[in-house]
C-alpha cells in the first residue's frame, strides 16, 4: 500500500524499479552515484507522514572512496542536506514528508544525494560550467528589450512550494516558452521531471533544452531530454540565433 501511494505520485522516468522484499520499500532511481550505481530510496510510514533514506549507502559510498568524513565535512554534509530539507542523521540521509508531496521530495533527496556522493569535487578550484551564465546573457542582451524573461520561473498555480522551477521562461507577446539548461546527468532528469510535471497540469508549451556540449549523457538521458524538448541543443556557441529565434517566436 505504501509504495503503490508513492509510485502513483512519482514520474515514471524517475523510478527504474519497485522492490518490497524482505520486510523493505524501497524504489531504485534513475539518479546515480559517482561510480554509476542507482540510488536507492527507502521508504518508512510514520502514521501519515513518510519517511525516505538512503540507509547509509551515501556515506558507505564515500568511505569506498577514501573521503574522510571529519567533524569539518560532517558539517558541510548536513548544511548540503538543509538546502534540501534534507537531515543527517549518524550515516543515514533521511527526509518527512505528507504523501502529496513525493515527487517534489524523492526529487529533493535525490538532489541531496547526488550532492553529498560529490563532496570530494566541491572545492574552491572546481569548474564550473559556464552555460547558465551564457544563456542568461544572451537571452538578457537579445530577448528581453522585445519579451519578458522570467529566470527561475514556477507556476503560482500548482506549484506553491516552487519544487518544479523552469531555468528561463519566456512571456510577454505571443506564446510562453520554455528554456533549460543540462550541466549534469542529474539535472537532466531534473527537466524531465519539471516538464513532466507541468503537462500533468496541461501546462504544455515550447521548450528548448540547451545541453553542455561535452557532459556524459547516455543515450536514454538524450531520449529522455528529447521527449520532453519541443527542440534540442548540444553546446551554445554555434547555436545562438537558434535560441533567440526560439525565444522571440520566429
Amino acid at each position: 500500500m505504501l509504495m503503490q501511494t508513492i509510485k502513483s505520485r512519482l514520474c515514471s522516468d524517475f523510478v527504474v524499479e519497485i522492490d518490497e522484499s524482505e520486510g523493505q520499500s524501497a524504489a531504485i532511481t534513475s539518479f546515480s552515484y559517482p561510480d554509476g550505481d542507482s540510488v536507492t530510496l527507502y521508504f518508512q510510514d510514520l502514521d501519515g507522514m513518510i519517511a525516505v533514506s538512503d540507509e547509509g549507502a551515501t556515506v558507505s559510498f564515500l568511505k569506498n572512496q577514501q573521503v574522510e568524513l571529519t567533524p569539518e565535512r560532517r558539517e558541510q554534509i548536513k548544511v548540503m542536506c538543509l538546502q534540501h530539507g534534507v537531515s543527517f542523521q549518524e550515516s543515514r540521509l533521511v527526509k518527512q514528508f505528507p504523501p502529496e508531496d513525493a515527487s517534489s521530495a524523492c526529487l529533493s533527496f535525490c538532489e541531496a544525494v547526488t550532492r553529498v556522493s560529490s563532496i570530494h569535487y566541491h572545492s574552491s578550484s572546481q569548474f564550473r560550467s559556464p552555460l547558465p551564465i551564457a544563456v542568461s546573457k544572451l537571452l538578457h542582451v537579445k530577448v528581453e528589450p522585445v519579451r519578458e524573461v522570467t529566470r527561475k520561473w514556477t507556476d503560482p498555480q500548482f506549484d506553491r512550494k516552487g519544487s518544479f522551477p523552469v531555468d528561463f521562461h519566456v512571456n510577454g507577446i505571443g506564446e510562453p516558452r520554455n528554456i533549460f539548461y543540462v550541466t549534469s546527468a542529474g539535472k537532466g532528469l531534473m527537466v524531465s521531471a519539471v516538464v513532466h510535471f507541468l503537462r500533468s497540469h496541461l501546462i504544455d508549451v515550447p521548450t528548448m533544452t540547451i545541453v553542455e556540449s561535452d557532459i556524459p549523457l547516455g543515450n536514454r538521458a538524450i531520449d529522455r531530454l528529447q521527449l520532453a524538448s519541443t527542440e534540442i541543443r548540444f553546446g551554445l556557441e554555434k547555436h545562438e540565433d537558434d535560441v533567440v529565434k526560439f525565444a522571440l517566436g520566429k
